[in-house]
Formats: C-alpha cells, sequence, structure tokens
C-alpha cells in the first residue's frame, strides 16, 4: 500500500461535505482508509482514483450527489462565490454612482450606465454557474 493518501470530498443529496481518504493499494487498485489508518473497500483497479471514494462513499452508505478531487470546490462553494463576486461587482457600481453624483455628473445616466453594466456582470455570472453546474437557462 502506498504512503501517499488523497482526501477527496464526497457531498451528499441533503449537502453534506464528507471526506474520502484513499490510497492506492500494489496493484494499483484505490482503497479507503479510515481516520485511524486502516484500509477498508477495495475498490476497482482500474487506476480512478474517483471510484476508490465512490467506495468509500458506499461504505459509509452516503448519498452521493458530488465526488471531488482534492481542491475542486463544491458546487455551493462555486455558486457562493460567484455571488460574492457579483455582490462585490454591484457594491463597486453604486459607489461609482454616488461618486458621479458628487461630481455633478447626470445621476440618470450613470446610473443607467451601472445598471447595465451590473446586469452585464450577473449574466456572465449566471453563464458561468449554469456552464459549471451543466443546466441551460430556460
Amino acid at each position: 500500500m502506498s504512503d501517499e493518501v488523497q482526501t477527496w470530498r464526497v457531498v451528499d443529496e441533503a449537502g453534506l461535505v464528507h471526506a474520502a481518504r484513499i490510497t492506492r493499494g500494489d496493484r494499483g487498485e484505490w482503497i479507503g482508509v479510515d481516520p485511524w489508518g486502516r484500509s477498508h473497500a477495495v475498490t476497482h483497479a482500474d487506476g480512478l482514483a474517483r471510484r476508490g471514494a465512490l467506495g468509500v462513499a458506499e461504505l459509509n452508505h452516503w448519498t452521493v450527489a458530488e465526488i471531488l478531487p482534492p481542491g475542486v470546490p463544491t458546487r455551493a462553494e462555486f455558486v457562493a462565490k460567484v455571488a460574492e463576486a457579483v455582490e462585490n461587482e454591484r457594491e463597486a457600481r453604486l459607489n461609482d454612482i454616488v461618486a458621479r453624483d458628487v461630481m455633478d455628473v447626470d445621476p440618470t445616466e450613470a446610473t443607467i450606465a451601472a445598471a447595465e453594466a451590473a446586469e452585464r456582470a450577473l449574466a456572465e455570472a449566471t453563464a458561468a454557474t449554469n456552464a459549471l453546474l451543466g443546466t441551460v437557462p430556460p
């Protein structure tokens, strides 16, 4: 058995995130490892680490919604980051409107321009989210 242990994340249908620790066996198979270092759930010997994580999920009776390799955000994390970016952009646009208003720029024109820019940013964020989730807007 390899000394390298990978921690994949398994998101269940309730949105809970579980750690699925796996290591490569002597024949190339992936093996689930519990927190105490004991091996469980010998999985397929096809070399796919994702199947090792799935084996851990099945062993623990987790209802799988997502299986994520180390470092990859969950869909919920990605959507939250997009929402934060959209909110930051909106706040920046509002600050720009206030600054223009103070400088005697036509507030109606500035408001329309800022609203259009915010709408474009939201459309781009929505498209990126849909691409990640594999969905198509209605």
